[in-house]
């Protein structure tokens, strides 16, 4: 690498170890946030998220074998291939994945949602009281790492069953006071330690890994 450039979120993320485990994925979040907590304006992140973030979004994906995302959220940002790039494909290939991550969605209800736009393997839990069978069977297919993009109900389900090994958090350098919007956990009070692994900064954003 040439050590008189900035590094990218590619050599950043290239030093990940994903540690297989037998009983589940190794689970890592991803979740962007203003400087008051907020997960989203107006209902989504499109207004929070800078070029960076996306970068370093994308770069994410180009990790695991699976994406998990709840159907509340597929539906609000608007999900379509979720890597799109064939450069991208190829830097998985290279890593032995699938070019196409597998994208997992978990309902509690029974309605299958619909997904319009998704251009990848897709597998649906429904009628779903807990995240864990669904990590479960995953692992038993294969799936040795998960990328979870959101909502915060789901990550709230995640953290209460000891099922999320890693979290990076973009903060973004804005303050809405949005009455009603999400933060990146919802659904009840819980409490869950993290450990800071690296901090980085874009501009005015900063860039957080915490181990869970």
């Amino acid at each position: 690498m040439d050590e008189g450039r900035a590094r990218t979120a590619r050599d950043w993320l290239g030093e990940l170890e994903l540690p297989e485990r037998d009983d589940r994925p190794y689970v890592f979040a991803n979740f962007v946030a203003t400087l008051d907590g907020r997960a989203a304006v107006h209902g989504s992140t499109r207004e929070l998220g800078s070029r960076a973030d996306v970068e370093m979004l994308l770069e994410l994906r180009c990790l695991p074998d699976a994406v998990l995302v709840g159907t509340g959220t597929l539906h609000a940002e608007g999900y379509g291939r979720l890597v799109r790039s064939e450069e991208r494909r190829a830097v998985r290939e290279s890593r032995g994945l699938a070019p196409d991550p597998l994208l997992v969605t978990i309902t509690r209800g029974t309605d299958i949602p619909e997904l319009p736009g998704i251009e990848q393997p897709v597998i649906v839990y429904a009628d779903a009281d807990s995240p864990r069978e669904a990590l479960a069977d995953l692992r038993g297919r294969g799936v040795r790492s998960v990328l979870c993009e959101g909502g915060p109900r789901l990550f709230r389900a995640l953290l209460a069953d000891d099922l999320v090994d890693e979290l990076f958090l973009t903060l973004a350098p804005a303050l809405t006071g949005e009455p009603g919007a999400p933060r990146i956990l919802e659904g009840g009070e819980l409490r869950a330690a993290a450990e800071l692994r690296w901090a980085l900064r874009a501009g005015d954003e900063l860039y957080l890994r915490y181990g869970l």
